[in-house]
């Protein structure tokens, strides 16, 4: 079963259940602020996710039990990554750099994630460090796209209360932006 569809498990459905309700709210209503509601409703279903993804277990095992773990938390990321997304679409500005900023986080997380993973233990020594180079560049893509996710936020005019963390986040990635002080 696809993961992104209704009956997908998840680790909050009760904040599912409210995005899903805020999302059927919003389908022809006239109400201003239905779009800043489910904006709000998406952001925490999202934010719940990114903490479950994050929290998952991490990677060990023979390199197959590694590579299905890894999946297993690129799909719980790449959820919650979506919702963060769809928070976007809802033209409300607050939540929409607070999405950035969150995916942003769980990019690095997974990141870091991926680059923590140990030795397989069925590879010799030389294949087991073949495969953690690769992880390990793997991490750098993940971390470039962070970084993408932030000069997105900050290239369309932040809020000053977002502002700074977006900045923080970016020069712990050794970024630069003419946006940040």
């Amino acid at each position: 079963m696809p993961s992104n569809t209704e009956e997908a498990r998840t680790a909050c459905p009760k904040e599912r259940k409210a995005a899903q309700a805020a999302r059927e709210l919003l389908l022809g209503s006239d109400d201003p602020a239905a779009p800043a509601k489910a904006s709000e409703r998406v952001l925490a279903h999202g934010h719940c996710e990114a903490k479950a993804a994050l929290a998952m277990p991490r990677p060990v095992g023979t390199q197959e039990q590694v590579l299905d773990m890894v999946r297993a938390i690129r799909v719980a990321v790449r959820d919650a990554s979506s919702l963060f997304s769809e928070v976007r679409r809802y033209d409300d500005e607050t939540n929409s750099q607070e999405s950035f900023l969150a995916d942003a986080k769980l990019t690095i997380g997974f990141a870091d994630m991926v680059a923590s993973v140990g030795q397989p233990t069925d590879l010799e020594p030389m294949a087991a460090g073949q495969f953690q180079a690769e992880l390990r560049d793997a991490s750098k893509t993940l971390r470039g796209q962070a970084e993408m996710l932030i000069q997105q936020a900050l290239a369309s005019a932040p809020n000053p209360a977002h502002q700074s963390a977006l900045c923080e986040l970016l020069r712990s990635l050794d970024g630069s932006s003419a946006a940040c002080p």
